[in-house]
């Protein structure tokens, strides 16, 4: 049920959802959740009462995804291009790296492919070039990252500006 409700508030994306959104009964499984502050209700409807709960949420939902693909297309046009199923993406893949890098790196690879959307491209370069795997991955595509005026090198020096920044 959290997760159905994760999924409803992507697709209204609206912090507040409505319980008459849910096809079955769910107040004893609401009730439940509010009980252990996972959810809270206000004259707007229900919400997750903390990040790191939607947070986790999100990424169960693409685990799941993932768990579930028949392809890695199949699995990247499964997700919502919404900003937060984007930085969840991002932290699942780079925790996926650190944790198991053999069942992802075709996923990885899928950055240089360009039947995927730019967008998810972008989503894996991040998540690459923020994880352990990042120099590793740029030795084993030396001859991609500089073909057509090394435009993909480009593109990740692009991105390494823009959303790889780290506050110390």
């Amino acid at each position: 049920m959290f997760l159905d409700f994760i999924e409803k508030r992507i697709l209204n994306d609206n912090f507040y959802i409505n319980d008459n959104l849910f096809k079955y009964n769910i107040v004893d499984i609401v009730q439940l959740l509010i009980d252990d502050e996972v959810l809270a209700r206000n004259e707007n409807g229900l919400f997750i009462t903390h990040d790191i709960f939607e947070e986790w949420g999100l990424k169960k939902m693409i685990d799941n995804k993932w768990n579930k693909k028949d392809s890695i297309n199949d699995f990247i046009n499964s997700l919502d291009k919404s900003y937060l199923v984007r930085i969840a993406f991002r932290q699942w893949l780079t925790d996926r790296v650190e944790t198991n890098i053999q069942e992802t790196k075709d996923l990885l690879y899928k950055s240089l492919d360009t039947e995927i959307e730019q967008l998810w491209r972008d989503e894996i370069l991040i998540a690459i070039m923020e994880s352990s795997y990042a120099g590793t991955f740029l030795t084993n595509t030396k001859n991609e990252l500089l073909q057509d005026d090394a435009k993909l090198l480009n593109r990740i020096t692009y991105l390494l500006q823009l959303a790889c920044k780290r506050l110390d």
